[in-house]
Parts: structure tokens; C-alpha cells; sequence
């Protein structure tokens, strides 16, 4: 069948087939709407284009415990959220490579940067080939909640690696601390990075985390 033959129309639908095996149109979409698959057996749609919102990987929920891990991360769009509580010490992270183990202090892994609202626990710290990142250097202040956002990208073993994360905690005299930092490596390093394990000095975590991952 010729153009020439094919019925008149309307300017922006398309042809498609319903259930019974017919030609049907697919009807006019809005201006930067997409077409849109709505499975089988269902006509195709124009649909506004995904917005790229984040989506839960992972939920977990954690008791009373002296370390956890988040693992998964080997994944560009993924993001953690953490609250947690801790009895006593400075929460602290750890890289984990793709076999669940901490990443050695080669090639440079451990700088971080910090800095914390409170004007007399002030501490901005960069340090080469160490393991372990403290959220928070003062030993003298006990905090109750930490709430953590963090994103490690790329996961790849010939890219610069890092680590980007921001954090809130709640001190015991109610006094809010806001860090924030990075932790990364050289491009020499080709330790595939798969994600983070979490403790504290003395006494137990309780809380959760989600993993998040973009969409659309």
C-alpha cells in the first residue's frame, strides 16, 4: 500500500493495531512527550520523558551492631543515604574493594577533607595513604544521630576513584556539626571500589541505609 492510498489523518498521531488485530491511531502527544510501550497487547502512548528520579536499590535496617557494610556501589548512578546512631566515639568509613575487603593505604587512598560547623570543633584535615575516614576528629563530643550522603564514582579500575560525601551530627549538647569531604585515589590505583564499610570507635550502631539508583 502506497502513501498515496492510506486514508487522511491527522498531523502527529501514528498508526498502530488494536487488541482485535485492527489499524488504530496513536493519538497526538504533547510538544517533548516520547512514545511510550505500555506492554502487550496495549497500544503504544505519548508520554512525558522520564525525569531521572532516584529509585531504592536497597533497604536495610541495622541493631545494635559494632560494624556494617554497603556493598553494591560498583554502579556510577547509585547513591547512599544513611542514619544511624552511635553509643560513644567518632563514627568512621572504610573503602571496600569488589571482594567485600578494605582498601589499603597504596596509591594514595584516604584524602579527606572536613569541616565542621561549630566553631570550636573547627577541622579541616587532608592526609595520603590512610584507610579509614573520620567523619568527625574531636574526641571530646559524643554524638547521638549521623546522617550521611555519599556517591562513589567511577567504579572503574583504570579511572580517578572518589568519593563524595556530606554529613550531619548531632552532638549530646544538641549542637549540630555539618562536614563535609572527599576521599579518593590516583589513576594508577585499579582497585574496582564496591563500597563502604561503617564503625565506631567504641560501642554499637543502630539504623538504616538506603541505596539509591537514577532512573528514567
Amino acid at each position: 500500500v502506497t502513501l498515496a492510498k492510506l486514508a487522511a489523518g491527522t498531523d502527529g498521531e501514528l498508526i498502530t493495531w488494536d487488541a482485535s488485530g485492527d489499524p488504530a491511531a496513536v493519538a497526538v502527544g504533547t510538544a517533548t512527550h516520547v512514545l511510550t510501550s505500555n506492554g502487550a497487547g496495549a497500544a503504544p502512548t505519548f508520554q512525558a520523558a522520564g525525569g531521572g528520579a532516584w529509585s531504592v536499590v536497597t533497604e536495610t535496617s541495622f541493631s545494635a551492631v559494632a560494624t556494617f557494610d554497603v556493598t553494591g556501589m560498583n554502579n556510577l548512578w547509585r547513591r547512599l543515604l544513611i542514619e544511624y546512631t552511635i553509643q560513644a566515639g567518632k563514627p568512621t568509613f572504610t573503602i571496600l574493594d569488589s571482594g567485600g575487603s578494605p582498601v589499603t593505604a597504596e596509591y594514595d587512598w584516604g584524602f579527606r577533607g572536613f569541616y565542621s560547623y561549630n566553631a570550636a570543633n573547627l577541622v579541616y584535615e587532608t592526609a595520603q595513604n590512610d584507610t579509614e575516614v573520620e567523619l568527625m576528629k574531636d574526641t571530646g563530643t559524643t554524638f547521638g544521630n549521623v546522617y550521611i550522603d555519599m556517591i562513589i564514582s567511577p567504579t572503574g579500575t583504570s579511572e580517578t576513584q572518589h568519593c563524595h560525601w556530606s554529613a550531619t551530627l548531632s552532638a549530646a549538647s544538641g549542637v549540630e556539626h555539618f562536614v563535609h569531604g572527599a576521599t579518593g585515589c590516583e589513576t594508577a590505583d585499579t582497585t574496582n571500589i564496591n563500597g563502604l564499610r561503617f564503625d565506631c570507635t567504641t560501642g554499637n550502631l543502630t539504623g538504616k541505609y538506603w541505596l539509591l539508583e537514577m532512573s528514567g
